[in-house]
């Protein structure tokens, strides 16, 4: 079974986005949220090119720090108009353990993971069925509204 950490960032407001660090890293996860309580809107990956990037293709973007709803894709739209204006995004970090390498089958078979597990209604794949690898995955950081582990098998 493998072993994969995700190191969560704190939940950004869409507005404030451009400020986080984490933004420029290119592998990893992403999850839109709804403000308050923050619930799982959206669970997405990027493998080759940035977080700001693939956010910015869903949000679209901004203008004066308020979106720009007619630039966002479907993903976007469909979140400003069932749930909420200004979404918050979290970014993980993936971490293996014994220096394996990530791969983008592995970073594919841990978005589909939490997927399935969280149902997030912006997500048409992967809610019925995980047919991906026997998985452990830990949350560490800000991982709230994530649980401290989830495994599939």
């Amino acid at each position: 079974m493998d072993e994969v950490v995700l190191r969560w960032s704190r939940a950004w407001p869409f507005a404030d986005l451009s400020r986080n660090p984490n933004l420029w890293f290119t592998r990893g996860l992403y999850a839109f949220l709804t403000p308050t309580p923050l619930e799982v809107l959206y669970i997405g990956m990027t493998y080759d090119q940035r977080f700001s990037t693939e956010i910015a293709r869903h949000l679209g973007p901004l203008d004066r720090g308020i979106p720009v709803v007619s630039r966002a894709d479907a993903v976007g739209r469909w979140i400003y108009k069932k749930f909420t204006v200004n979404p918050y995004a979290k970014i993980a970090h993936i971490e293996l353990a014994n220096g394996e390498r990530i791969s983008r089958q592995l970073v594919e078979d841990v978005e589909a993971a939490l997927i399935n597990i969280h149902t997030p209604p912006a997500n048409l794949r992967s809610m019925r069925a995980y047919y991906g690898r026997a998985i452990r995955i830990r949350h560490k950081g800000y991982k709230k509204p994530f649980e401290a582990e989830h495994v599939m098998r």
